[in-house]
């Protein structure tokens, strides 16, 4: 059973961390490459793929966005130019083009994993030396 009612939910419990971090404007200029792993439906993965800067005029941060999940299909991987889609258990080892990240996000789910510190393994992969992976479990 989820802890939210629905991905909406889910996603305005997320924008409390989101919203946080884009107060930093370094920060979020840094930031080339993400993988939000467990992206459900993509909201999240859509906040992150339309950062701008927050300057009178607002420049796309053009961050690189990978979403990984179980469901077969995510529209909003076809929205943006900026944005990719895996379909695969977040447990396995995840392959891609990008090879490691500058920041992992896991919003909701790692609670389902059922080898917890396999998936932390897995996911240390991904991150770059001195990346963040930012993990909440409601």
């Amino acid at each position: 059973m989820s802890f939210f009612k629905s991905e909406q939910d889910s996603h305005e419990h997320s924008l409390q961390t989101l919203n946080c971090l884009q107060e930093h404007d370094d920060f979020m200029g840094s930031i080339g490459t993400l993988i939000d792993i467990g992206c459900g439906s993509g909201l999240d993965l859509e906040w992150w793929a339309t950062r701008t800067t927050r300057d009178d005029y607002k420049t796309p941060l053009n961050i690189q966005c990978l979403g990984v999940d179980v469901f077969p299909y995510s529209p909003v991987a076809n929205r943006y130019k900026n944005t990719k889609y895996i379909s695969q258990d977040f447990e396995l080892p995840i392959t891609t083009d990008q090879g490691k990240y500058d920041v992992l996000w896991s919003h909701n789910s790692f609670q389902y994993a059922i080898n917890p510190i396999k998936t932390l393994s897995t996911w240390w992969d991904l991150v770059n030396e001195n990346g963040m992976a930012v993990i909440i479990v409601p």
